[in-house]
Parts: C-alpha cells; structure tokens; sequence
C-alpha cells in the first residue's frame, strides 16, 4: 500500500484546513517534514494530539497541530489559507505522497477496515456529499441496521419474501434519495405568471428580478431552499411559449426556450405556475406536451386577485392544484397565503413527509442494481450469491467521474499512441530464447526508457529528470520491490570503495557530478571504518552459503538506515529504484548492456544471475532487469497513469508546449 493525501477541507479560505495523510509510510514521511514544539521528537503515536512545524528543509511553511486518528492515519491541521494548503501538498508529493481526492482517500480508508462491509463503506462515503442532517442520518441507519441487518436476515428468508420486501426497498428508495442527495424543483408555465415572485419567495430573498412586463426572465435562475427534510435547488425557467420558441436561432428568446426544456427533462418536481386572474386557455400546447408523464403539481398564483381562472378546464394531469398568493409572501402585511400548503403538498408528492429515518433504503446504483437481481433471482442458492455480492462486492475507488467526454478521448488518444508503441516493438525488437541479439535488446530496452520518459513529464512535468522518471515507475508500474536495497550490489560497490586505485580508475569515465558523489562515498567509508566493515559483514552473511539469490530477500531500505543512519546516502543510491534509473542512464548514454543477451529468457521480474568471478572463484550474483520486466514497466505505467488522468479530469497534453505527435 502506498501513501496518499487529500485535503479534507472545502475550497477557498477558512480560518483551518485539514490535510489526511494515510499508508504504510506515512508515519515516517511526517517524521521526516514535522518539528514538534519543545526538544523532545514528535512521538506520532495513535491517539495523540502534537503541536509543531511542517517543514521544507529549513524552511518552516506552518504551525500546525497532527492528529494520530489511526494506524497509518494522520490529520494536519493548518492555517486556512489555500498556499499554505498547496505548499504542505506539495511538499508531500516530493516525498513520493501520491495526491487524490477527498473521496478517493476516504474510500481507501474504509477497504481497509476489514471490520465494515460494503455497504457500510458505501455509506460513510454518501454522508460526505449528503444535502440535509436528515439524509445522513438516514445512510447512518444503513451502517449497522437498514440495508446491512435485512441483507443479514435475507440469508435464511424465502426466496418469495426476499424479493417482495427487494422491491419495498427500491420503492422507498426514491424519496430517500431525494432527502440524501436533494431535489431539483423548476418553476415553469406561462410568461408573468409570478415564478421569479414565488422563487423569491420560495428562497426567502431576491434572487430573481420582478417586473409587470411579460418575459423578464430570459435566462434560468436558481435559489436552495429548506422544505421539511428536503434540500430543494429551485430554478426559475423562462416562460414557456410557442411563438417565443419559433424566434429565429441565435435570437436569447429561441436559446431561453431551449433551455427551459433542458431543465424541464432533468426535474424532480416541476410547479405548473399559472395565473389565477387570467383565464384558463392562456395554457400553451409547447407546455402540456413537455410536461406529460411527469410529476407536475399546479400552483394557482396570484390568489389575491379576483378570481377568472376556471380550474376544471385544466386537464387531468393538471388537476392537482393549489391556490397561493406568492407577492404576499413578500410583503410586510401578510405572510404568504397557501405557501405552506404547497410546501405540505410538495412533500406528499416526493414521498417525503414523514418518512422514517430507520427506512430500509439503496442509496447507490451498485445497491439498486443488485437489488433488482434479487428480484429475479430463480433459487435460493442465486439469491445468496447476490446478497454476498451486496454485503462484501468490490467498491471501485474512484474521486471522481469523467462528465467531459471530448477530454476522455483526449486522454485516451494519448494513451493509445503508447499502447501502440509498445505493442509494435515487442513484436519488432524483442528477440526470440533461441536467438537472442544482444543489440536488439538494447534498441527494445532503450525505446522502453524513452516511453517512460515521456510518460513522466506528462505527470511529474516540474519535477526534475531523474526526480519524475523514479516517481513513475514507483507509483504507477505496480512492482513492490523498489524500496529494497540490492545487497549483492551495495556489497560489491563497499568492496570497490576500499580499492585506492579505484578513484583514479573511475575519474577518466564517469560524469563530473557522479565522480563526486563517490569521492564523497569512499570518504565516508575512510572516516567511518567500523560501520564500513559491519555493513560488509551484514551484507556478507546474508549471502552466505547461497546459491541463488531472490530480490524478495533484499531488505527494505528503512531496515538499513535504521541500522547505518550515516550510510543513508550510499544504500538509496542501491534501492532497486535508483539502480533501475542508473540502467536507464547506462542504456540511453552508453549503450551498455548489463545481463548480456541470454537475458530474455528470464520472467518479467528483476532476478540475480549466479556467477564465479575470477580470479577469487568467488561465487556472486549479478543483477539483471529482463527485456520483459521493462515491457511489463511500461504496460502498467500506461495503464495506471490513464486512469489516474480520467479520475483527475486532466490532460495529459497539458504538459508539453505542443501536441503529443510534434513532441515524439
């Protein structure tokens, strides 16, 4: 498991932000970025509290108090203002944090409690989006009773009675969904029949302009409001008209028209606003069209007027009716007539007056599915599988849901060009065990660096070369061992660090910045003798009696610092994710080829070869990285990062001055 951020907190300034840190490392990452106040290090121990500075190096970004919520679970609380959020968030990428969504996080979270079932988790997650007090105690009442208990009970009911009451639950589950996620309620009828009034109204201030002129309202207008356990968006519409709806295109009367109709499709509830004072066949034919089959509740405004409106003309999906008088509402002298009766009547028609909190409901299309299933199940045995799948099924963790399909083709496009890259030369440069051509594999190997490097300034675009090309391969490839430290390798570089003859050798063919790194090295190795010859020793008896070697048995790199601190430089530089950039740097500027031909014939895992050096006949194991594992690298990196950019709603384009194929 890796180690990811998100911030908590709502966008914008506030007087406090909440940045959740959770994984396996993220204990010693916040060791590593936090100053506790006092003298005494910061002690990140499950259930406390610590005050202290997150900081860059010598840089201090915040004061801000850490939360240990859980194992692996850690809240910064810091200053609101949204640069120091970004400053702490990047900080936490640099130190290889993987960045997501509130959503995403919380999702990870909950998977990992073996305690809570899908359902459970599911719920906990709709309490983050749910509009009322009363939806999210109605996703709370799922967690251990509702949904959870009758699954429970539905194992050893009839199978008769397990889809009679599957079918209950669909049933409440409608108006249980508008209280959780909020309804859309459009105010539409004629023009100047009082809908911006009753908006008003409705809303409780002005947020829609009011005239005595017919057709003020050309654009929609939207206000929430507060109905009983409802959280209602109500938008006022353009007044629906047949002669306004045959303008010309391009004209802001036909576009006002268009749109009422959009917004009419996606209703909840739409309120027929008439005018009471008017007679009945001002009612348009456009309108009675769009509004058949539809939950429609009439509102007779302007009752304060005489009368003229003759309620029987209207036709029967109309009759529901409810007389108001929305500009009295608005005025000092009288509380709005018949506001309260519509209110009461919209609450009848969704379903949601008096609805019991403890309702039995589905609240997710994965739920409401299943349920439908079950349904239909044709034996008991089917009925179980469905109930397991409910109560345990995967839950996909994803922050967020591709809407822009214009950018999902973008993003596919670009992926495409890699998976057809790949593809191409596998089959053309990939040689077969029979015949491997070592000179083949250099082509294949050094074409797969080349991919990767353009798929990591696509992600890491302001990170530095050797910065982005490791933070790809650990985050997005899916091999685990990157984080080992090669002891046959540290090993051989400590033996070679003795040699006095070995700077001078390396001076005439190593960079500048390289040579030194390792002037550096073979001073650390004089200065700290003893921890030299125990470090050899340690890796010495780990290689004891072997003849064969496995990666798996390398260390994690921790496991050494931990043990030799000022050696911390020496064991990164032989991670395996370091050693595998260090091939890459050899592959594309010096056309070595470490592993030799007979390579290819390995899995698609890094592996040690077993060989007698001479002339000491001494046994070793060198470190090969197969043609198929820099495939497999590859594959993976495109898949995973594709789907990192459909989560995230970007462009993988975004990062380059010009189009993917100007930059190949």
């Amino acid at each position: 498991m890796g180690v990811y951020a998100a911030v908590m907190t709502g966008k914008g300034t506030g007087a406090i932000a909440t940045v959740q840190v959770f994984g396996d490392g993220a204990q010693h990452i916040l060791a590593s970025i936090f100053r506790a106040s006092g003298e005494n290090p910061a002690e990140l121990k499950t259930g406390k509290i610590l005050l202290g500075r997150i900081t860059d190096g010598d840089k201090t970004i915040d004061q801000v108090t850490i939360g240990c919520e859980a194992p692996h679970t850690f809240a910064i609380n810091c200053h609101g203002n949204p640069l120091i959020v970004q400053m702490i968030m990047e900080l936490l990428g640099r130190h290889n944090v993987e960045l997501v969504g509130a959503e995403e996080l919380l999702t990870r979270i909950l998977t990992a409690r073996k305690s809570l079932n899908t359902i459970a988790i599911e719920a906990k997650l709709a309490q983050l989006n749910a509009k009322t007090l009363q939806g999210t105690k109605i996703l709370a009442n799922q967690i251990d009773g509702g949904l959870s208990k009758w699954l429970e009970n539905a194992k050893t009911a009839p199978l008769d009675q397990i889809a009679s009451q599957a079918e209950r639950i669909l049933a409440d589950s409608q108006p249980a969904k508008l209280i959780i996620a909020g309804c859309t309620i459009v105010l539409a009828g004629p023009p100047n029949s009082g809908k911006s009034t009753l908006l008003n109204c409705l809303a409780a201030r002005q947020k829609a302009i009011v005239t005595d002129i017919a057709g003020t309202t050309r654009d929609w207008v939207s206000a929430q409001c507060e109905i009983g356990p409802l959280s209602a968006t109500l938008i006022d519409t353009a007044g629906l008209d047949e002669k306004l709806a045959g303008e010309p295109d391009g004209t802001v009367e036909r576009a006002a028209q268009k749109k009422t109709s959009e917004i009419m499709d996606n209703a909840d509830l739409i309120l027929i606003v008439l005018d009471n004072s008017l007679p009945a066949d001002r009612l348009d034919a456009a309108l009675l069209e769009k509004i058949a089959g539809k939950e429609v509740l009439t509102v007779l405004n302007k009752s304060d007027l005489p009368a003229r409106f003759d309620i029987g003309k209207l036709p029967e999906n109309l009759s529901n009716a409810v007389q108001i008088s929305a500009k009295s509402c608005l005025s000092a002298d009288r509380f709005g007539a018949g506001i309260e009766t519509l209110k009461a009547r919209v609450l009848q028609i969704t379903g949601t007056a008096d609805f019991g909190l403890h309702t039995t409901v589905a609240f997710t299309a994965r739920q409401e599915n299943l349920l439908k299933q079950l349904i239909t199940a044709e034996s008991k045995p089917h009925a179980l599988s469905i109930i397991s799948e409910l109560l345990n099924g995967w839950l996909s963790v994803q922050s967020t849901t591709m809407e822009n399909e214009e950018l999902k083709a973008e993003i596919t496009q670009f992926f495409d060009h890699f998976r057809k890259m790949s593809a191409y030369f596998k089959e053309l440069l990939s040689p077969n065990s029979h015949n491997p051509n070592p000179y083949r594999l250099i082509a294949a190997k050094t074409v797969c660096c080349s991919l990767l490097d353009t798929l990591s300034i696509s992600r890491f675009a302001s990170k530095a070369q050797n910065e982005r090309y490791k933070d790809l391969v650990k985050k997005f490839s899916g091999h685990q061992d990157w984080d080992r430290v090669s002891i046959p390798q540290i090993l051989y570089q400590l033996r070679r660090l003795q040699d006095p003859s070995y700077l001078k050798q390396c001076k005439e063919f190593i960079p500048p910045q390289e040579y030194s790194k390792l002037v550096k090295f073979v001073e650390l190795v004089k200065t700290e003798q003893s921890q030299s010859q125990r470090l050899i020793r340690c890796a010495e008896d780990r290689l004891a009696n072997k003849t064969e070697y496995s990666i798996t048995e390398d260390p994690p790199s921790c496991e050494l610092i931990r043990i030799f601190p000022k050696f911390k430089s020496l064991i990164d530089e032989h991670s395996h994710l370091s050693l595998f950039y260090k091939y890459r740097n050899s592959l594309v500027h010096e056309a070595r080829q470490p592993g030799y031909g007979y390579e290819f014939e390995y899995d698609d895992q890094p592996c040690y070869r077993t060989q007698t050096e001479l002339p000491t006949k001494r046994l070793t194991f060198q470190l090969t990285y197969p043609i198929k594992f820099f495939f497999r690298v590859c594959d993976e990196c495109i898949k995973n990062l594709e789907q990192s950019f459909l989560r995230e709603n970007k462009s993988p384009f975004a990062a380059f001055e010009c189009k993917f194929g100007d930059v190949w």
